[in-house]
């Protein structure tokens, strides 16, 4: 292996690829004199280390041996120059690293590859010409000079190169192209990263397609809706119905319930939109969006699980009844152990004035759910308890229902 010395120009945050051109501006003495070394005595070439902003610690092993194509003094002085990556390097050994007022040089070993022309290589390119040929058409933001580049490269090692400078990669990412040596290597790895923008590419297409279709269909319903209520203005027909209309579908939107429920109601509310004024199904409809926006869906309160707790509550509430108390404290007890209600119904049983409605206030307050009495003395009719049928001239919901809206909670004590 030939070793040669080199010049060196340090780059952070620029990587540079071998068979690649680029400008670059220089303002500093020392990157000034490293040029005028390199036109002196190195036949126009320097050794470029590049990497990421954030690469610390030792200088790298690897380089790019680049050939200074062009040199111009700018009016500011700086000094402009066009370089021409020529080929990897393995550097060896960094000289002047200790002394400061010295141009840093480099001892370098020549990294080339030569281009078989092997059935493996010829494929590779092949193939890789063709996928970048499908991944230009994909992929809008792709440069279209990138085909034009590779069109007449017939070198696996070049074409990589050349494709990996053009992709829309980090500076990471491409020292990592820089840094590895073996270009079937670097080919599966541009295959991959160009699988996985395009898979990235097609997951961005169908989530920006389903946000403008939700926008677009929010939008329509929006524009429709004003235009109907400037259709009522100018006929004259603007009422208080509107309004509501636009109050309950705000409510609806802010329910606590299930998408099941609320799909419901927009269906009602819809129905009810519909309605003319002098229609007797319009007040049913209404009361029946009202009841179910005005139940505690998802609402509940916390059990107290001190047992204790809620034996001292029924104490101070009730003198005596010991064994009344024992048996609804092990009840409770039953409950919280197996988390079900599937358990044996209490029934109070004794004459008016024992205390059997106190207690069952007390039973609620000592587990911190909200009370509600139902009374079904005198009660022939099954729909006082579990409501009428929508069909009926003034059908209301039954008492448990009405219960429920007053419990303001969906886990009352009945």
């Amino acid at each position: 292996m030939i070793k040669i010395n080199l010049p060196v120009i340090i780059l952070r945050g620029l990587v540079v690829l071998p068979h690649n051109d680029i400008r670059l501006d220089f303002d500093t003495e020392d990157n000034k004199s490293v040029i005028e070394a390199s036109e002196l005595f190195h036949d126009n070439k320097v050794l470029i280390i590049s990497g990421p902003t954030n690469m610390d610690g030792p200088l790298p092993k690897i380089g790019t041996v680049c050939q200074i194509s062009y040199k111009s003094e700018l009016a500011n002085g700086n000094l402009r120059v066009v370089i021409s990556g020529l080929f990897r390097a393995l550097v060896e050994e960094y000289l002047n690293l200790d002394s400061p007022e010295e141009k840093l040089e480099s001892i370098i070993t020549m990294h080339k590859e030569e281009d078989s022309k092997d059935n493996e290589e010829v494929l590779l390119v092949r193939k890789l010409y063709h996928e970048i040929e499908r991944y230009v058409k994909i992929i809008p933001y792709i440069n279209n000079n990138l085909l034009p580049l590779i069109s007449n490269v017939t070198g696996l090692s070049e074409m990589t190169d050349i494709i990996a400078s053009q992709l829309p990669l980090s500076t990471t990412k491409l020292y990592e192209y820089l840094t590895t040596t073996s270009k079937y290597e670097r080919a599966k790895m541009i295959l991959s990263d160009i699988y996985q923008d395009e898979e990235m590419f097609n997951l961005e297409k169908t989530i920006d397609s389903k946000v403008k279709r939700e926008l677009d269909n929010n939008q329509k319903e929006y524009l429709l809706r004003e235009k109907i209520k400037i259709i009522k203005e100018e006929l004259g027909d603007i009422n208080v119905k509107g309004d509501e209309v636009e109050q309950l579908r705000e409510r609806i939107k802010d329910l606590n319930a299930s998408d099941k429920i609320k799909e419901r109601l927009n269906r009602e509310l819809k129905k009810y939109e519909t309605l003319s004024q002098a229609s007797p199904e319009m007040n049913i409809v209404r009361n029946y969006i009202e009841w179910m926006l005005d139940l505690p869906w998802n609402t509940h309160t916390k059990d107290n699980d001190d047992l204790n707790s809620v034996r001292e509550k029924l104490d101070a509430s009730h003198h005596g009844l010991d064994k009344v108390k024992t048996r609804i404290i092990e009840f409770l007890a039953v409950k919280q152990m197996t988390n079900s209600l599937k358990s044996p119904i209490l029934c109070l049983v004794g004459a008016p004035g024992v205390g059997k409605t106190s207690l069952a206030f007390s039973i609620a307050e000592a587990m911190n759910r909200n009370f509600v009495k139902i009374s079904v003395g005198g009660v022939n009719d099954e729909a006082e308890i579990v409501g009428h049928r929508r069909t009926y001239i003034g059908a209301n919901p039954g008492r448990i229902i009405q219960s429920m809206k007053k419990a303001k909670s969906n886990n009352p004590v009945f």
